[in-house]
């Protein structure tokens, strides 16, 4: 018997307590922004490096965001 009272208590606390967590959004519903910086995307940015082996012009991309080579060096 009490066990059953016990689990019952403990199903209704489960149910009333996340009612009275508060929520907040996002956004006010209002319509004013709130102090929450927005997500901005970014491309990434590289960098082109060229070189001459002999009489033949080359490039090689670095990626600035990443720190490695995207490519070999290839004949321009």
């Amino acid at each position: 018997m009490m066990k059953k009272v016990l689990a019952s208590l403990l199903a209704c606390m489960m149910l009333i307590v996340p009612m009275m967590v508060p929520v907040s959004a996002a956004q006010p519903p209002d319509g004013t922004t709130s102090d929450v910086p927005a997500i901005s995307f970014r491309a990434e940015q590289t960098e082109t490096y060229y070189r001459f082996v002999g009489d033949q012009l080359q490039y090689r991309i670095w990626s600035l965001t990443y720190g490695y080579w995207k490519t070999d060096w290839k004949n321009v």
